[in-house]
């Protein structure tokens, strides 16, 4: 069906409606562990929630751009295999959420990028992972919990609702893309010229996800490892910075005293 033919709730409903639910339950959990368990990072008694969400309004807004530049791509996916996909980036973000708040909870800290390589040790510590869990955890999956079952019915939906053209779901999957652009582009700022974003992120990771939120953390960390190797230093650069060690060096020995290297009690 093409673009100007379908104007039903159904129609829209089914089409679209799994991948908005998607973006707005991560959005919704990922915006909760920035602002309430990571509140002691930020809480100061003397400065009301209201005008601290006012001065971090990142966390809402790279959160949602990331969510839509995820998602986007799924709107070429077939409806079915569209809602299997959300499903499993629910789960997959809903986990990494979950996984952070138990770190947080032993650690006092997120976890750091450089740690996920180590993945593959998890075995060795899933019981302590286990006595972290707390039966509030699972707040993080009930939407999972409700959607799941309703995959049946959501099959039987598309039979009956014709589904929209190709040609339409790249439209809206180009449209979905930039419009996360757009919601980004403000948090571009703090990676700006004269800014230690950069360093905090191996420092002040908590801090980092307070201002930014989880996913848009994670992903400038890729972004700056990526880009630090690709910045291959030049022969230009490498000379001068021996030049530079050198000046200094003798510059030191030249400004050593007369009595350097003498011990105490010789004349």
């Amino acid at each position: 069906m093409g673009f100007g033919n379908a104007r039903s709730f159904d129609y829209w409903s089914v089409e679209f409606g799994p991948l908005a639910c998607g973006v707005m339950f991560l959005w919704i959990k990922l915006v909760f562990f920035s602002v309430v368990t990571l509140r002691d990072v930020w809480w100061a008694p003397e400065t009301p929630v209201g005008n601290w969400l006012l001065t971090h309004v990142d966390i809402f807004s790279a959160t949602l751009a990331i969510l839509m530049l995820f998602f986007a791509p799924l709107l070429m996916l077939p409806r079915v295999w569209r809602f299997t996909s959300v499903v499993l980036v629910d789960v997959a973000v809903s986990t990494l959420v979950v996984s952070n708040v138990m770190h947080f909870r032993f650690y006092g800290n997120i976890i750091p990028l450089a740690q996920t390589s180590s993945v593959h040790n998890l075995k060795y510590v899933v019981p302590s992972i286990i006595a972290q869990l707390n039966s509030a955890d699972i707040i993080y999956y009930l939407d999972i919990i409700a959607v799941i079952p309703l995959e049946p019915y959501y099959r039987a939906l598309c039979k009956r609702v014709p589904s929209l053209d190709a040609k339409g779901r790249r439209r809206f999957c180009y449209s979905l893309l930039l419009v996360g652009i757009i919601f980004a582009a403000p948090t571009f700022r703090l990676f700006g010229p004269g800014k230690d974003f950069v360093s905090a992120y191996s420092n002040l990771q908590r801090e980092v996800v307070a201002t930014v939120g989880l996913l848009p953390y994670y992903l400038g960390g890729v972004g700056i490892q990526a880009w630090s190797r690709l910045h291959v230093i030049r022969p230009v650069e490498r000379q001068r910075v021996l030049s530079f060690v050198n000046s200094r060096r003798h510059g030191y020995q030249a400004s050593r005293s007369n009595l350097f290297g003498s011990r105490v009690g010789e004349t």
